[in-house]
């Protein structure tokens, strides 16, 4: 599948991803404690994790450590997602729970054995509970160890995964044009999931795929297969994994580093029309069932974008393409919750509800917007399911649902022009 990411003061990015199945154990618990006394320069900025305990792939840790801790670089919400499961997650004390220590640390009790390696994560694509007090998620993580007397075995699924082959070779020049397929090798086994994901802030240099064919790993396990089709002249860059996107794992889910790869293929530049070559795309991309896809071509037809002339028709066509079925749902705070800002009230619903952006559509959280009403804040987001928008929301404490009504295109426009306001 498609999805798409916000990097760090860039732009929209994508990525070829498949997720290994694995289970996700998400904790949430109201705490309380002092904040440190710095604080980041940029609160749009995702929280970084400085320190961890016991260090990410450390062996011999002593099994008697009663508690995993994980430090962040900016204050954090009191929400957290350590994620993961099966016999690799250190099991926790009976009755016992996460905590924040402080408004950047917080500890998982656990119970360890000799001899034995465990892998937890740090929220995942899923789960974004570990997040700063301005509602930005930390970056998924994941943090591995083996124990005293673990054997060489063990000891060996905390190595991290090595890139020890690519097809073309990174960097490679007058790379054929009729070739079918990109390769990459890794130095162990690796798990079922990748992430191909482009490397600059659109997709224009990123290889288009094959009809009806699709990444896939070779029965080894070593060496996973991106099919393309390349154009002549052009320099391609993709990246093996991403801040967001780390499903190139190996076997024992530790993750690959991020790794750029770039080759040039041979021949002269084929001169298309941007305007068309991106319409195209588009128009072939909602026909895979991406209806982000007629959100973009409506917004191009809007408004003139992409090197597109402006068309009244062929945007209201576009627009109707991606209003079906989405929905408009409103909240309201209650009792004692107050949110004075979109950050307040957007960090709440991140915590307890795990709304999201779709990869394909508005899934169960896009275009948040934030209206004063009186003396608080209206919240509302355009959805595709509202039954299980409004059971997500159903375990927000303080929070309750308003309406939920199909959105027009004529109410879209006017919706997605308000802003998100503050008390």
């Amino acid at each position: 599948m498609i999805a798409k990411f916000q990097k760090p003061h860039r732009g929209m990015a994508r990525a070829l991803i498949l997720s290994a199945g694995v289970g996700m154990l998400t904790l949430m618990d109201p705490a309380h404690g002092q904040a440190p006394a710095s604080t980041p320069a940029d609160n749009s900025s995702p929280p970084i994790i400085v320190k961890t305990i016991p260090a990410i792939g450390a062996t011999n840790v002593d099994p008697n450590l009663k508690r995993i801790e994980v430090v962040f670089d900016q204050d954090m919400a009191r929400g957290y997602s350590w994620t993961g499961g099966g016999p690799d997650y250190p099991p926790m004390p009976p009755g016992a729970k996460p905590k924040w220590l402080d408004k950047r640390t917080c500890i998982l009790p656990v119970e360890l054995n000799a001899g034995h390696y465990y892998r937890v994560g740090i929220n995942s694509k899923s789960y974004h509970g570990f997040s700063s007090i301005h509602g930005v998620a930390a970056l998924p993580a994941a943090l591995f160890f083996t124990t005293e007397g673990a054997s060489q075995e063990l000891v060996a699924k905390t190595r991290i995964p090595q890139v020890v082959r690519m097809e073309p070779k990174n960097g490679a020049r007058n790379v054929r044009t009729d070739l079918a397929e990109v390769r990459v090798t890794f130095n162990m086994r690796m798990g079922d999931g990748f992430s191909w994901c482009t490397a600059g802030d659109d997709d224009h240099d990123f290889p288009k795929g094959r009809p009806g064919q699709g990444p896939h790993w070779m029965a080894d396990k070593m060496t996973c297969v991106l099919p393309v089709t390349l154009r002549p002249g052009m320099t391609y860059r993709i990246s093996l994994n991403a801040p967001e996107f780390k499903n190139f794992q190996s076997e024992a889910g530790v993750p690959l580093e991020p790794v750029a790869y770039s080759f040039t293929t041979s021949g002269e530049a084929t001169m298309l029309l941007a305007g068309s070559d991106w319409e195209q795309e588009q128009k072939e991309s909602f026909d895979r069932g991406n209806k982000w896809a007629a959100y973009k071509l409506w917004d191009a037809y809007a408004h003139g974008r992409h090197n597109i002339a402006a068309s009244p028709e062929k945007a209201d066509k576009w627009l109707r393409e991606f209003v079906q079925d989405v929905w408009v749902v409103r909240f309201e705070p209650v009792e004692s919750f107050a949110p004075a800002n979109p950050q307040e009230f957007l960090a709440r619903l991140s915590q307890y509800a795990h709304t999201y952006s779709g990869q394909n559509d508005v899934g169960l959280g896009s275009f948040f917007r934030t209206t004063k009403q009186g003396d608080k804040l209206v919240g509302s987001f355009l959805v595709k399911d509202p039954d299980e928008f409004k059971s997500r929301l159903e375990q927000v404490p303080g929070v309750k649902l308003v309406s939920s009504e199909k959105i027009t295109p004529e109410k879209f426009v006017e919706y997605e022009a308000l802003p998100q306001e503050s008390l």
